[in-house]
């Protein structure tokens, strides 16, 4: 058997790279991702992401980005009261 060459090691990297950006996509966007023409577009939270396109630290600041967005707006919701 032989050792696989750097090119081959590369393309398994990029083709891992997008089935894992693909994996993220439809876990973070659900049923409202756009993959119309082979597109990864998550809008349904701002800031947007382009999984297919945007940068890893990109969409890691994105992601951590809408959490906190999460938690203000959770933050800002009543409590229920104890006594109803």
């Amino acid at each position: 058997m032989t050792e696989p060459t750097q090119r081959r090691t590369i393309d398994e990297l990029e083709a891992d790279n997008m089935k894992l950006r693909r994996l993220l996509a439809f876990r973070v966007a659900g049923h409202l991702l756009y993959t119309d023409d082979g597109e990864l577009h998550d809008a349904s939270a701002f800031p947007f992401i382009d999984f297919k396109r945007d940068d890893v630290d990109y969409i890691e600041a994105t992601l951590k980005q809408r959490g906190l967005l999460q938690l203000r707006i959770v933050g800002n919701q009543p409590t229920p009261s104890a006594r109803l």
